[in-house]
């Protein structure tokens, strides 16, 4: 059976060379070369995340369907393309991603203000390790978060959080229109998830924590929202960069996807 293209749709501060252990993995394992889309130039802009969805479908081929590997942020920008265009998604990879709740509250009206002055950019670290707290509550994942963003000298500030909030709101939205009512279908062209689905979590801590209990609530909207089957798995002392550090676990979930060996 042949196996299908990847792209891989990374977070945050994620550069192209983080998948490059991915990428040496699944060129072993028969999956060629993995394609890597950089959100570091668009995150932070005044632009959505079906935006970003429409281009990275431009890259994809309908007579030939991709494998997309969202990781973080990431994941919300793969989930909208497969929701949006489910003609040119085979499988969909959400690594450790960043969660679209229905029932997550809104982000304070100061903050959203505060992210459009001078000041967001030293308000940044003020407010950083209570951004990544909210849903990852480890000392592990932060100080490597810190670690991976000065040594890649990325741009972080108070507007990637708000988009990023911005966007997990959106991409519940679409999950809410596509998950039937008790009394009927859903509308006809609902954004429904229609390829098969892994989520993979990222447990940095030795034990389930709040990251874990959020996670496993997308789990379940996601399955509710798609017409294709929705696996998951979990994996403790592994951090949030676990394409770095556990590239086999990417790997194996695209074989799970895809239906291949």
């Amino acid at each position: 059976m042949s196996r299908p293209r990847v792209v891989a749709i990374g977070g945050l501060a994620v550069r192209g060379g983080a998948w490059s252990d991915v990428c040496a993995r699944a060129r072993a394992a028969g999956w060629g070369e993995v394609e890597v889309c950089d959100l570091a130039d668009l995150v932070g802009r005044d632009v959505d995340v079906e935006a970003i969805a429409g281009e990275v479908a431009q890259r994809l081929d309908p007579a030939h369907p991709a494998v997309l590997v969202g990781h973080s942020l990431g994941g919300l920008v793969a989930e909208a393309c497969a929701r949006h265009y489910p003609e040119r998604v085979a499988g969909l990879v959400l690594a450790d991603a960043t969660i679209a709740s229905a029932t997550e509250p809104a982000l304070p009206r100061p903050l959203r203000v505060l992210a459009h002055t001078r000041a967001a950019e030293i308000a940044w670290r003020l407010v950083e390790a209570g951004a990544l707290l909210y849903g990852q509550d480890t000392i592990t994942r932060r100080e490597e978060w810190d670690r991976y963003v000065r040594r890649e000298r990325a741009r972080a500030d108070l507007r990637i959080t708000v988009a990023c909030h911005r966007w997990a709101h959106a991409v519940a939205a679409m999950r809410r229109a596509a998950t039937p009512p008790p009394d009927g279908p859903t509308d006809a062209g609902s954004p429904t998830l229609a390829c098969p689905t892994h989520v993979i979590v990222a447990e940095a801590g030795g034990r389930p924590g709040r990251w874990s209990a959020q996670q496993h609530r997308g789990l379940i909207e996601l399955r509710r929202s798609s017409t294709a089957p929705v696996t998951g798995e979990r994996h403790f002392r592994t951090p949030h960069l676990l394409m770095r550090k556990s590239p086999e676990i990417i790997v194996a979930a695209l074989a799970r996807v895809t239906g291949t060996r």
